[in-house]
């Protein structure tokens, strides 16, 4: 099929980890995101915004990487998707 060959595939890449006492939270986001965002660079993005604030840290980092794409690339821009989970404190 087209997606075959475009690399797409329905077996997910599945990795598991357990949650350090340190973590404050979760970052699930697609490729468009780390395209031209690295790990640290999302981390501090959404560093800066309370808890409280989930939508808008994905949002800003949403925003961030949409910036990157048009900056490198004119008009093309991947799919952009952004989950924030934080973690309880207990």
């Amino acid at each position: 099929t087209a997606g075959q060959k475009a690399g797409v595939s329905c077996d997910p890449d599945v990795t598991s980890r357990k949650v350090q006492k340190d973590w404050r939270f979760m970052l699930l986001c697609s490729d468009g995101i780390w395209e031209f965002i690295n790990s640290q660079e999302a981390v501090e993005i959404v560093g800066k915004f309370a808890p409280s604030e989930a939508q808008k840290a994905a949002e800003s980092l949403a925003s961030e990487a949409w910036n990157r794409w048009i900056q490198e690339e004119g008009n093309v821009v991947d799919d952009i998707t952004v989950i924030v989970t934080h973690f309880d404190e207990d």
